[in-house]
């Protein structure tokens, strides 16, 4: 207690307030399922729109999405793995990726990251969460729940 400066009382009080946020956390997450539809993708990711175009007419050709991955992405082939809904920072991406079927490639997306094209490699409609996958969703669903008992809350402040 003395080594970080609490009081026996202050010591109780900041426990009982972790055990509660901990308690109401898991109350909250104990709706969110551990599957969920994920889509397996790969994307070539470019920095201007020309040679986005060049490389979508080179696909629609018949060259091979994954080589072309992996001239742009040498260690990870442009590899995306899997992800569900709500897990992809850019939601053009995702969009575009749970519109595809297995095996079909989109057009080029622009997002502030750049020119992508997207390959789906395969498409599971109840596949577990992995991990970061699990925690990027209970995050969204905890501030999800916090933004809506904040606009329920009536606060008021008292000043001395």
């Amino acid at each position: 207690l003395a080594a970080n400066h609490y009081t026996l009382p202050e010591f109780q009080a900041a426990l009982a307030r972790s055990i509660a946020v901990t308690w109401m956390q898991n109350q909250v997450l104990a709706s969110l399922p551990g599957t969920a539809e994920q889509i397996h993708a790969r994307q070539i990711l470019l920095y201007n729109q020309e040679q986005a175009d060049q490389i979508l007419a080179q696909i629609r050709s018949g060259q091979d999405f994954t080589t072309l991955a992996f001239q742009y992405d040498p260690a990870a082939g442009g590899d995306l793995g899997w992800f569900p809904r709500g897990y992809l920072l850019e939601p053009a991406l995702e969009e575009a990726a749970f519109g595809l079927e297995s095996g079909s490639y989109s057009s080029v997306i622009t997002t502030r990251l750049g020119f992508h094209i997207l390959l789906v490699i395969a498409r599971e409609a109840d596949r577990p969460l992995d991990g970061d996958a699990l925690r990027v969703l209970q995050r969204e669903q905890l501030q999800t729940w916090l933004q809506e008992q904040r606009t329920k809350a009536q606060i008021q402040i008292f000043l001395p």
